[in-house]
């Protein structure tokens, strides 16, 4: 019970191997409020940058595998944003960005029906992948 109680009130725990945080910081160097967590491959943060939410996946010799920043839907590009418009509100954006492929967008838009799908846009525009929740 002591374990839960210090991990509510204390938080995170995990130190990430010091090759990963270094690595970390040259990528995110203003980044606030970091929280660690251990994966399979490596490690995840989560933390801020002027206010905005971001989740990076590390592995274990340093590499970032990719992050994701959590969007405003009203300051989503507007590439982005009119083809989405089109399917109804957009309730949810994301960013995804992996090192050495085009960044996608990530959303979750609810029509007229109150139907929601989850859709994947390239960073032009074209729709990638629409799919009901």
């Amino acid at each position: 019970m002591n374990k839960l109680l210090d991990k509510i009130f204390k938080g995170d725990t995990v130190k990430p191997s010091t090759i990963a945080k270094k690595s970390f910081m040259t990528h995110f160097k203003d980044a606030k409020s970091i929280e660690w967590s251990k994966t399979e491959n490596g490690f995840e943060a989560i933390f801020y940058i002027k206010k905005q939410e971001f989740i990076s996946k590390i592995n274990n010799e340093g590499a970032i595998q990719e992050y994701r920043v959590n969007l405003n839907p009203y300051k989503i590009p507007e590439k982005i944003n009119n083809p989405a418009i089109e399917i109804g509100e957009i309730m949810n954006a994301i960013s995804i960005h992996k090192p050495g492929y085009e960044t996608v967008y990530e959303l979750i838009i609810r029509n007229s029906q109150l139907e929601r799908f989850a859709v994947l846009f390239s960073a032009d525009g074209n729709l990638i992948k629409k799919e009901k929740l």
